[in-house]
């Protein structure tokens, strides 16, 4: 494809799809997946072929020479992967992780007070952060824990 390589660019097929996409904030920003995912497949030595086929595309990963190399590949990338997911979110989540991680046992509503904003924008988050398998919980909302996840730069 010329796309990864900076000769095209990326086209919207249905832009009204995706704009709703991009303001649920399923998707950070358009026409980036694929050059990401070929980026980053070159800076972690792993072979990556796309394929263009009448209904869409197929995304092609090649395994290492030596088997032995797949955990270590796999690591890699997935600690690159994390790593920028962790750099993209917002100053909010990082303080409402800061709370957690300080008390586990802090509500959405004391979160809320906290940090000046409402508990629905709090709870909004949290399930982004738990989409992202930054924090997750233990136990019902009475009496529950968070956990934080620990990751670089959290």
């Amino acid at each position: 494809m010329d796309y990864y390589a900076g000769n095209e660019h990326s086209v919207l097929r249905n832009p009204h799809i995706s704009e709703i996409i991009f303001r649920s904030k399923d998707i950070e920003r358009w026409g980036s997946g694929i050059k990401r995912i070929h980026d980053e497949c070159n800076r972690s030595n792993i072979r990556v072929e796309f394929k263009r086929l009448k209904t869409g595309f197929v995304v092609c990963f090649y395994r290492p020479e030596r088997e032995s190399d797949i955990p270590r590949v796999v690591e890699k990338v997935v600690e690159r992967v994390v790593e920028k997911v962790v750099e993209n979110i917002s100053q909010n989540q990082k303080e409402i992780i800061q709370c957690m991680s300080s008390n586990p046992l802090i509500s959405a509503l004391a979160i809320a007070l906290s940090l000046g904003i409402s508990q629905r924008k709090v709870q909004a988050n949290i399930k982004r952060l738990k989409e992202l398998g930054l924090i997750s919980r233990i136990g019902p909302d009475k009496g529950g824990q968070w956990v934080v996840h620990k990751r670089r730069g959290t």
